[in-house]
């Protein structure tokens, strides 16, 4: 940029070389050549000479600031490439729903409208085998949800403001000469202002933001189900979940009798519609899934007898439903109106399977299930049942709680400290709840819980009506009511033997020891003699020398036979009892 001085009226009339008069041409080399711009005085010329040098600088500044910008998004990248070409990163995830029926969505994720055949089906209720279950949600998933909901509706309630802080800042930026001191003055406090407003509101609580008369419609569920949830819901869930459960307007309490005792008049009242109308008509806030659940779970009678339809029904459910021998009970549920989730298995598993045997329990099975529950322990019954095989697991529970676990029985007397304990924990749990009741008495089974409250009370009851006195009543109480029948039991199972398989055991131990001179009854008795006195005789013999050896020769054999595919069970079991040595041990 250059000037040079030029004067109109004729030659200076002073040494200064300027005079007022004087006019200055100014040649901006970036502008048209020949382009001048006029000046009365030197003030005015270095004026202009300021307001081309801020415009110089504020390009500069920005040149700079995108050049560093550049730079870091380079970097960023490269950490991005970097982390991606990792060898630990063998899993990404993806949205799944993205490759699952059905299959043609447009761009929003819209499917086309059902074809005929498609609304026959709705129609008719026909088991769709593609469809999909909807998994449980989890805690930290509500938990993102809200999260989610929060952050847009923050989001969307600075917008203006924000808007109006970039054109504040912008203001700010462009000033220039011509901008008074009041004027910048004027827009800096504005944007104080809209600074504070906007950390008021990102500030907000939970509470405030997340209210029953906010308007949620505002919220993109599309990037909340693929942002928040990276593609592991889809956005009909989020938005369901979220308008259906969470949504702080309705009424998630519990239900009061009065509340329970409309909803019953709306729903058999003839004037039922639907739950939708039901749940405006009830006036409380709740949703309709919720009066919905209430009547099916608690207010309507489900025990009503099964019948041929629904039998028949049931089977057909579970064989479509079945995949890989797991049988999706939450599905047949849906479609067995009036029947629970429980209902539909108990019903099945106990009377329509035709795997499950029912009856007596041989030997093998309860050979069979003490071996599960030495495996599994007596928790896992599901397991347990699979290991017994022809037995669900009720009736593996059942067998071992109240047959095979002869170990519960073992200390079936209560002392008075135990009675104090059993009240206690009633007092705490409820009445029922055996279960829990069995964390404070850990050696007593829940069946022996509940015949020892029944007990007390039956006592209780005898004294204050003045059957008997305390003595007695105390003494009739100290003694559970099966002890006797448990010991009765013994005596006579002792009596049968001996039974088909010990004696198919004794013939082939006779067979293969000539030189056995006992006779069946003989041998049994010698054997229940040794066998009442095994617990502790164990534990006495492992301390002697020749229990090692006979525990490796045992642990040997079972070692050889375990994973025999097809045998000789004839030629195995006789193989197996002439390699024993028969000892006390």
């Amino acid at each position: 940029m250059s000037w040079e001085p030029r004067d109109d009226s004729g030659p200076s009339t002073s040494d200064a070389g300027l005079t007022q008069s004087s006019l200055y041409e100014i040649e901006d080399d970036g502008l048209t050549r020949g382009q001048q711009i006029e000046c009365s005085n030197l003030e005015d010329l270095l004026v202009y000479n300021e307001t081309y040098s801020e415009i110089i600088d504020s390009s500069l500044a920005l040149v700079e600031q995108q050049l560093i910008d550049n730079q870091m998004r380079q970097s960023q990248l490269k950490e991005e490439h970097r982390k991606y070409n990792r060898a630990d990163i063998t899993k990404r995830k993806v949205p799944v729903h993205l490759y699952m029926p059905p299959y043609f969505k447009d761009e929003n994720g819209m499917c086309p409208p059902m074809s005929a055949e498609a609304r026959e089906k709705q129609e008719l209720k026909w088991f769709d085998p593609l469809m999909k279950e909807e998994k449980k949600w989890t805690p930290s998933e509500i938990k993102t949800l809200r999260t989610a909901v929060k952050e847009s509706m923050v989001a969307h309630e600075v917008q203006p403001l924000c808007s109006r802080r970039d054109i504040i800042v912008s203001k700010l930026k462009n000033a220039d000469i011509t901008t008074t001191n009041k004027e910048r003055r004027q827009w800096t406090m504005e944007l104080e202002d809209v600074m504070r407003n906007i950390g008021y509101v990102k500030g907000k609580p939970e509470e405030e933001v997340l209210t029953a008369s906010a308007d949620y419609s505002v919220i993109p569920w599309n990037a909340v189900a693929n942002v928040d949830f990276k593609g592991t819901r889809t956005e009909w869930a989020v938005r369901a979940k979220w308008c259906n459960e969470l949504n702080p307007k309705w009424n998630r309490g519990p239900w009061p009798t009065e509340e329970v005792e409309k909803l019953k008049y709306l729903r058999e009242s003839p004037k039922f519609v639907s739950w939708q109308m039901l749940a405006l008509n009830l006036g409380t806030n709740r949703t309709s899934y919720q009066c919905m659940e209430k009547y099916k779970t608690e207010v309507s009678q489900h025990s009503k007898e099964w019948t041929q339809d629904e039998d028949t029904k049931l089977i057909a459910l579970t064989k479509l439903t079945s995949i890989n021998g797991h049988i999706q009970w939450d599905k047949v549920a849906q479609f067995m109106p009036g029947r629970t989730r429980q209902q539909v298995r108990t019903r099945f598993s106990h009377s329509l399977d035709s795997s499950v045997k029912h009856g007596r329990w041989s030997d093998q099975e309860d050979v069979l299930l003490i071996s599960a529950i030495s495996r599994y322990g007596a928790k896992d019954w599901a397991k347990v049942a699979q290991a017994v095989q022809n037995r669900n697991d009720s009736q593996c529970r059942e067998r071992w709680m109240n047959v095979l676990n002869r170990s519960a029985h073992v200390n079936e007397r209560f002392t008075l400290m135990e009675d104090d304990k059993l009240l206690y924990a009633i007092k705490i749990f409820g009445k029922g709840n055996w279960a829990k009741c069995q964390s404070i008495l850990p050696k007593k089974t829940p069946k022996q819980l509940r015949r020892r409250y029944l007990q007390l009370i039956a006592a209780k009851l005898r004294l204050a009506s003045g059957i008997c006195s305390a003595v007695e009543a105390m003494k009739s109480g100290r003694r559970a009511p099966g002890e006797d029948e448990l010991d009765q039991e013994d005596k006579e199972e002792a009596e049968k033997i001996p039974n088909a398989i010990m004696r198919e055991i004794y013939e082939k131990l006779a067979k293969d020891n000539p030189d056995v001179t006992e006779t069946p009854e003989e041998f049994f008795k010698r054997i229940n003699e040794i066998e009442a006195l095994g617990a502790p005789r164990i534990r006495a013999l492992r301390s002697k020398p020749g229990y090692e050896a006979v525990e490796k020769h045992m642990n040997e054999t079972v070692k050889k036979h375990q994973n025999v595919d097809e045998i000789d069970i004839e030629s195995m079991s006789s193989e197996i009892l002439a390699s024993l040595r028969v000892s006390e041990v």
